[in-house]
C-alpha cells in the first residue's frame, strides 16, 4: 500500500504539472497572437514553461509502475476470471495514467478489490463447509435409515417365528412405523438438501456482484486514463507549438 500511495502521489505531480504547462503554452499563444511585439511578461512565461520538469522521476515512477502492476496480475489471477489481459493498462510513452473524479485514487480502488476477495475467500470457505455438513449429514441419515430397515427386519423376522400364529396385528405395526420412519428420513434429506441448495445460490449471487463491481471499476478506470492521454497529447502539441514560435 505505501508503495502504490507513492505512486498515486508521482502521477498527481505529473498531472498538475501538465496542466500548468498548458496553461502557460495557452496563455503564451494569445499573446503572441494580440501582439508581435517583444513583451517582458511574454519573455518570462515563455522562460518558465521550456523550465519546467515535468516528470523529474521518471526511472523511479517507471519501477513504482512495474511493481504494481505485477500486483495486480497476482490479485486478478488470484480471483480468476481471465481479467490479466486488462491489467497492462499502460500509455504509448510508457506512463501510467491515473483515475480522477468518482474514483479519487487508485489506491482506494485496490482497498476496495482486496475487500472483494477476502469476502470472495470467506464464501468459498463457507460454500466448502456446507458441502461437508451435506455428505455427512446424507451418509448419517442413509446408516441410520439402514440400521433402522435391519432392525426392523430382525425384529419382526423375530416375532414371525415366536408369534406367527397368535399376534398377526404386531408384524403389521412394525412394518408399519419402519415405512413412517423411512418417510421421515426421506423428508429432512429434502429439506436439507434445499436449504443448502439456497445457502450455495446466495454465495453464489454474491460473488457475481463483486466481479461485475470490478469490472466497472476497470472501465472507469480506462475512461479516466483515455482522458488523460489526450490531455499529454495536447501538451505536446502546444509544446512544438511555443517552439516554433520561439524560433521566428
Amino acid at each position: 500500500m505505501q508503495t502504490a500511495s507513492t505512486y498515486d502521489t508521482m502521477l498527481h505531480r505529473e498531472n498538475a504539472a501538465l496542466r500548468a504547462q498548458v496553461h502557460d503554452l495557452t496563455e503564451l499563444l494569445e499573446a503572441f497572437d494580440l501582439s508581435e511585439l517583444h513583451d517582458v511578461h511574454l519573455e518570462a512565461v515563455r522562460d518558465r514553461v521550456f523550465r519546467r520538469e515535468i516528470a523529474p522521476d521518471r526511472e523511479l515512477l517507471q519501477v513504482y509502475h512495474v511493481e504494481r502492476q505485477l500486483q495486480q496480475q497476482a490479485l486478478y489471477e488470484a480471483l480468476g476470471g481471465g481479467a490479466t489481459e486488462k491489467i497492462s493498462n499502460v500509455s504509448d510513452n510508457g506512463k501510467s495514467r491515473e483515475v480522477p473524479g468518482q474514483l479519487e485514487t487508485s489506491s482506494s480502488v485496490e482497498v476496495d478489490v482486496k475487500a472483494l476477495q477476502q469476502r470472495v475467500k470467506v464464501l468459498e470457505r463457507e460454500v466448502v463447509g456446507l458441502q461437508l455438513h451435506h455428505e455427512l449429514l446424507s451418509e448419517t441419515t442413509t446408516w441410520s435409515s439402514w440400521s433402522t430397515v435391519d432392525s426392523d427386519d430382525d425384529q419382526t423376522a423375530q416375532v414371525e417365528d415366536a408369534e406367527s400364529s397368535s399376534h398377526p396385528t404386531r408384524s403389521a405395526m412394525l412394518e408399519l412405523d419402519a415405512h413412517h420412519r423411512a418417510e421421515v428420513d426421506r423428508l429432512v434429506e429434502q429439506e436439507e438438501q434445499a436449504s443448502f441448495g439456497e445457502e450455495c445460490e446466495d454465495a453464489t449471487g454474491t460473488i457475481r456482484e463483486q466481479q461485475q463491481q470490478i469490472v466497472e471499476l476497470e472501465n472507469a478506470l480506462a475512461t479516466e486514463s483515455a482522458k488523460n492521454a489526450e490531455l499529454q497529447q495536447l501538451s505536446r502539441r502546444f509544446h512544438q507549438m511555443a517552439r516554433k514560435l520561439s524560433t521566428m
